[in-house]
């Protein structure tokens, strides 16, 4: 990782916007932030560290105080940082939470905190902190804390390493090394062990409590030593002979007044079945007596109910007038409903008038209505009357076009027609030339070896010649020198295929030139033809070349046109559609206008009707009126239902008093048979003493309690006994496989946290870190031997005693006498050049646990004021050895001495109103 550019604005002393082009500085070696003290050379650390993990560099500093007290309320808050990871470059963008000005109004507001990362084509990777932190962390591969380990050594960060005991480095190695997993082991097999003896303490407690429930008659002598128990002087062991003795002799008397309880039961069961049959006889006697009393008081009652009934059968004949006199208004009670439907042929009647003159008037409205609008549907019409001429006139005019436009389209097909035959013609052309070469070259093949073959005819006579036979030439029959035939000379058979193959492609060459002479006429007379109907439908004189051109403006003219009559011709149908709608719609709605003038006429004559319907029931009600007694038909039969309730009621009285009389005398008849059964059932009865016998069950009963309440406190004992001496058995179990549990876990513990006795006190977490404490010695150890002359060498020491944290210990052996003594008794230079090596040690410790990652940035926060001359040229060297490769290494100082040594500057100026 390498930065690029920083830009800080409103940042802690940076009130205006301060851009630092880190390239300018090359890509290694050293260079120098410098500048008074206070002047924001930290913060430029600060700026990278917060642009990058949205946090400060050093531990004494938060993001809450990035805000400039500088700046103005206008004025923003924000980092940027472009760096480069990879060969990829990266634009990231914070600004923390703080407030500023309003754009409206007056006051602040509050500016929450932002984060956007994007890569060097401007495409956003993330845009919220969290996702930015996360992106940024997978980006360079390690966290703030690895970062700051590894890139940037902070003020008074080195001596704070070097002089830490076991307790403070193993706390910084935590974080560093993500150790706390073995510290969290070492806590969980402590607490695990603290439960474990807790757990045994309190299993003991509940034996205790167990204890406590047990009982014990006082009487029994094992009382006593149940006493002792609970007091603890007997041992766990013997508690449970003791309750199992107390249980066995406790169920022994249960059992025994069990017995006892049941013979009780039996004598009581007998008593109370005396003591039923003794009042049995006591509740007959006692009925018998009130049924005699009963008797002498119905015979009372007989007298009294026969002379109501004599009195009552006295209203009979008034009984029977009403009656009559009921049935006979009944009679007329049908005229009191002709009254009822007269008077609501009235209502009907004006209900009716009413409906008919409403109807009358609503049909007379609407033909008025009806009759403007076939006025103004006839007007329509009128406008209307040439719209099918009009139609015919633009369909012939579109049809005339239309068959322009297919001409202009066949036109168009022939000028494609005639490409295709350019196309063949060149084709026919391309394959005669081809055909004639081709015959040139099988003509000149067969002259040239024609010749050949005449030139060595001698040659070719004599290899036919022999020797005896003549020569057909000379008629020789010797042939002392016979002629040689030339090796290039052709056979009769090579000569005749060669002829064959020439005579074959002048063939073909000639049928070539006729297709090509035929292709070439067809051309021609197409052309011919194009122009000729070119020159008909675009103009004269339109040559072929002319007719793509003006056939398109032609067609598109031709096209426009016909689209405007399509549109004309639509609306003209449309009109013509209108005109025959409205040719049947007038004469409808002439027709409706009739209906509705008829209708309103018959509503009149029917509320005439109504009116006469009217006047004759009115009549009627009149005559109805004066013949009956009452008003209405309700009143008739109220008056009725009087009359015969009246009736009913006089019927009523003397039904009572007849029956009334009829169940008297049942009853007396009742009576006198059931007095004689209990006169019967008391015959022969023994009296029985029912006091005395109650007196001694209740004796009896009492005695009972006294035992059941004596085998329930002791069953009431057995079970919490039991209870207890279960859960004592338990506890003991329990208490035996918690203790062997508890020797192992504790074991554990207290070698985990290094308190075994007699041992270094090393924890388990520790040890681990002195794995990567021993590699970091190591690694600075080659820094600091060369750094000190080889005079001093780093050691992981080990504890003064056997009571203090030991393991991460750190001491130096003084190579010039051999001893081994504390990293406190260096000098203060010496002590820097320690540190710095033991800082840089352990940065490269980290970025090699980190799957090592190469970072080409490293900065170094003061700490060189104590050092000498010499002292300070090695550590310079050291710093000069970190930047081999492509490490670019910046130092923060002011000490004068290291301005000198290194050109490589960033100057930082210090003003009252920021920088």
């Amino acid at each position: 990782m390498r930065p690029n550019k920083l830009i800080m604005t409103g940042f802690g002393p940076y009130a205006a916007r301060t851009e630092i082009n880190l390239d300018e500085l090359g890509e290694k070696g050293l260079y120098l932030i410098t500048g008074t003290t206070g002047a924001g050379k930290t913060t430029i650390f600060d700026a990278i560290t917060y642009a990058l993990y949205g946090e400060a560099s050093g531990k004494n500093r938060d993001a809450g105080m990035f805000r400039s007290k500088f700046a103005d309320g206008d004025t923003p808050t924000e980092v940027e940082l472009w760096f480069t990871n990879n060969g990829k470059t990266y634009h990231v963008k914070r600004n923390p939470e703080y407030m500023r000005n309003k754009k409206n109004g007056e006051g602040t507001t509050k500016t929450a905190a932002g984060a956007e990362l994007t890569d060097a084509e401007g495409i956003v990777l993330a845009v919220k902190t969290t996702e930015v932190n996360t992106k940024i962390k997978e980006i360079l591969g390690v966290d703030k804390n690895q970062f700051a380990q590894i890139v940037m050594l902070a003020q008074g960060a080195f001596l704070d390493m070097l002089f830490a005991d076991t307790v403070e480095r193993a706390k910084i190695f935590r974080n560093i090394f993500k150790t706390d997993n073995y510290q969290r082991l070492q806590d969980e097999l402590a607490t695990r062990a603290a439960g474990l003896s807790k757990d045994m303490a309190d299993t003991k407690k509940k034996i205790g409590t167990f204890l406590t429930s047990t009982e014990c008659d006082e009487n029994n002598p094992l009382s006593v030593d149940l006493k002792k128990a609970k007091n603890g002087e007997s041992q766990t062991a013997e508690l449970v002979d003791l309750l199992e003795k107390i249980i066995s002799e406790d169920k022994e008397s249960a059992d025994k007044l069990t017995e006892e309880l049941k013979k009780a039961d039996e004598e009581i069961e007998a008593l109370t079945k005396t003591i039923e049959n003794g009042k049995n006889i006591r509740e007959t006697r006692s009925e018998l007596e009130i049924e005699k009393e009963k008797l002498k008081e119905l015979e009372i009652e007989l007298i009294r109910l026969t002379k109501e009934a004599e009195e009552a059968k006295k209203n009979k004949p008034e009984m029977e007038a009403a009656k009559n006199e009921a049935t006979t208004m009944r009679v007329t009670i049908s005229q009191y409903d002709e009254l009822e439907a007269e008077r609501k042929q009235v209502k009907d009647a004006e209900k009716s008038m009413t409906s008919y003159n409403k109807i009358k008037q609503e049909a007379e409205e609407q033909e008025a209505e009806l009759k403007k609008e076939i006025e103004k549907l006839t007007q329509e019409k009128q406008g209307l009357k040439d719209s099918s001429a009009e139609v015919e006139k633009i369909k012939n005019e579109g049809q005339n076009k239309l068959k322009e436009l297919d001409s202009l389209k066949e036109l168009e097909k022939s000028s494609e027609d005639y490409e295709t035959l350019l196309k063949n013609l060149r084709t026919a052309q391309t394959l005669y030339q081809k055909a004639q070469a081709d015959a040139d070259a099988a003509q000149k093949a067969w002259n040239d070896k024609n010749r050949a073959y005449l030139a060595n005819q001698a040659g070719i006579l004599a290899e036919g010649l022999n020797e005896d036979e003549p020569c057909p030439v000379c008629g020789s029959l010797h042939h002392p020198k016979l002629a040689e035939k030339s090796a290039e000379a052709p056979t009769k058979e090579q000569l005749e295929q060669l002829k064959t193959a020439s005579e074959a492609a002048e063939k073909k060459a000639r049928k070539a030139s006729e297709a090509a002479g035929t292709k070439r006429g067809e051309a021609e007379n197409a052309r011919q033809t194009i122009e000729d109907t070119a020159s008909a439908l675009l103009g004269e004189n339109t040559n072929i070349e002319d007719v793509s051109q003006k056939l398109a403006a032609k067609k598109e003219a031709l096209s426009t046109l016909i689209e405007k009559l399509q549109k004309d011709y639509k609306a003209a149908k449309n009109n013509e559609k209108r005109r025959a709608e409205l040719e049947e719609l007038i004469p409808k709605k002439t027709d409706e206008a009739e209906a509705l003038k008829k209708k309103a006429s018959e509503a009149e004559k029917k509320a005439a009707e109504d009116a006469v319907r009217k006047s004759t029931s009115e009549k009627r009600i009149s005559d109805l009126e004066k013949s009956l007694p009452f008003k209405s038909k309700n009143d008739a039969m109220e008056h009725i239902g009087d009359l015969e309730k009246k009736a009913e009621a006089i019927q009523t009285c003397i039904d009572k008093a007849t029956n009334g009389l009829q169940e008297a005398s049942d009853r007396k008849n009742t009576l006198a048979g059931g007095i004689g059964k209990l006169e019967e059932k008391l015959k022969n009865v023994v009296e029985i003493d029912v006091e005395a016998e109650q007196e001694k069950q209740s004796e009896i009963k009492e005695s009972r309690k006294e035992k059941a309440a004596k085998q329930t406190a002791i069953i009431s004992r057995i079970n919490a006994n039991e209870k207890a001496e279960d859960g004592i058995k338990d506890a003991i179990i329990q208490i035996a496989d918690t203790e062997e549990k508890y020797r192992w876990v504790k074991a554990l513990a207290d070698a985990a946290r290094g308190e075994v006795s007699g041992k270094d006190k090393i924890n388990l977490e520790t040890y681990v870190q002195t794995f990567y404490f021993d590699r970091i010695v190591k690694r600075a150890n080659v820094r600091f031997l060369k750094m000190t002359d080889g005079h001093y060498e780093l050691k992981r020491g080990a504890a003064t005693n056997k009571q203090s944290k030991a393991g991460l210990d750190l001491s130096i052996i003084d190579h010039y006498n051999g001893a081994e003594r504390s990293v406190k008794s260096l000098s203060g230079g010496e002590s820097f050049e320690a540190a710095l090596s033991l800082a840089l040690g352990l940065a490269d410790e980290i970025q090699e646990s980190a799957g090592g990652i190469h970072l080409d940035t490293m900065f170094v926060d003061e700490g060189f004021g104590s050092l000498d001359e010499e002292s300070l040229d090695k550590a310079i060297k050291a710093l000069e050895s970190l930047s081999e490769g492509n490490r670019l290494v910046g130092i923060i100082s002011h000490v004068a001495e290291i301005k000198r040594r290194i050109e490589n500057q960033i100057v930082v100026t210090k003003e009252k109103t920021g920088e």
